[in-house]
């Protein structure tokens, strides 16, 4: 659970569970058909019964994406040749759900794009850029066709939202596809504003705490774009100060990477945690013996308990054996 701040899931941009009443499920249906083939989805295979129906669609043409996909430099990021899978389901229950999913999918093959197997980074970024498109229109055109408000939060498509959080999927877990289950969090409360492991050593602190992206990102950035710069022959007081900035700005965004991927400030539940144990007395001392004391009186219903001298006296012991008292 957050600390201070929500959190969300990527592939919140890419699936969408929908629930309708007082609907016709009929009109539901049909108009569900024909706004997915008219935002160009080509229906592979359709199960229906009396009170659902299952769709499995597909985007895009094998041959304009290997078309394409074969220019070099933008053939890779450019929308026309993309493929898509979609892949929805219609419940009539006592409301009418509608859920529906939407993948990028291989040139060649109806799978999803495995990251980075078949598909690099440019790649992954603009095919998770339509796909989220695609299945904002088509849920605006599903509330327009059945005369519904549309809520405020699919009034656009949040272009600077989306970069946002596709930019941290990448600084936080770079590998995971946009199905992972992995959250991101965000702050609202403001948190520490400077980390100096970040500072002075950003590569190995990011990966001690397994913030794999942005630790990948400065390897690649200091080593492989501090070699280029010297071929180029930049003096070093140039490249000392490029990379002094870099580390700056790591140094100030440390923390907040941090929250994003663990949804807690760096340390601060730890100073919780020493703050409850200072204000607690030591075990073995006085002032813990008499808090036992006091506890077991107040369960004991008043009484005080007897410690083991008393309880000798009670029993006699000290007396001669035909004055003690029988058991």
């Amino acid at each position: 659970m957050d600390q201070d701040g929500h959190s969300k899931h990527l592939r919140g941009w890419f699936e969408r569970s929908l629930s309708f009443e007082a609907l016709d499920y009929e009109a539901v249906r049909t108009n569900l058909i024909d706004i997915v083939e008219n935002h160009g989805f080509k229906i592979t295979n359709q199960n229906k019964s009396r009170d659902w129906i299952k769709l499995d669609a597909v985007y895009g043409s094998r041959i304009a994406a290997l078309i394409f996909g074969s220019i070099p430099f933008v053939g890779q990021v450019v929308l026309w040749g993309k493929r898509l899978g979609l892949k929805a389901s219609l419940y009539r229950r006592e409301t009418i759900d509608l859920n529906i999913d939407i993948t990028p999918y291989m040139e060649l093959f109806n799978t999803a794009e495995i990251y980075p197997l078949s598909q690099s980074a440019e790649e992954k970024a603009a095919d998770e850029y339509l796909a989220a498109r695609k299945l904002h229109s088509i849920t605006q055109a599903i509330y327009t066709r059945l005369n519904l408000p549309l809520p405020p939060e699919l009034s656009r498509f949040d272009l600077k939202q989306f970069l946002s959080d596709t930019l941290l999927g990448y600084l936080i877990c770079p590998f995971d596809s946009h199905r992972s289950k992995k959250p991101v969090h965000y702050p609202i409360q403001k948190g520490p504003r400077w980390s100096w492991g970040a500072f002075l050593i950003p590569e190995f602190w990011y990966i001690w705490h397994e913030i794999w992206g942005i630790s990948i990102l400065f390897v690649l950035v200091e080593l492989g774009g501090g070699i280029k710069l010297l071929t180029l022959g930049v003096p070093m007081v140039t490249i000392g100060g490029i990379l002094l900035t870099l580390r700056i700005i790591s140094g100030s965004i440390g923390h907040k990477i941090y929250y994003c991927k663990y949804g807690k400030w760096l340390g601060k539940q730890d100073r919780k945690e020493k703050t409850v144990t200072v204000n607690m007395p030591p075990k073995g001392s006085k002032t813990a013996e008499h808090q036992d004391a006091a506890t077991a009186e107040q369960n004991s219903g008043g009484v005080k308990p007897l410690n083991k001298g008393e309880e000798w006296l009670r029993k006699g012991q000290f007396w001669p054996r035909k004055w003690r008292p029988r058991p």
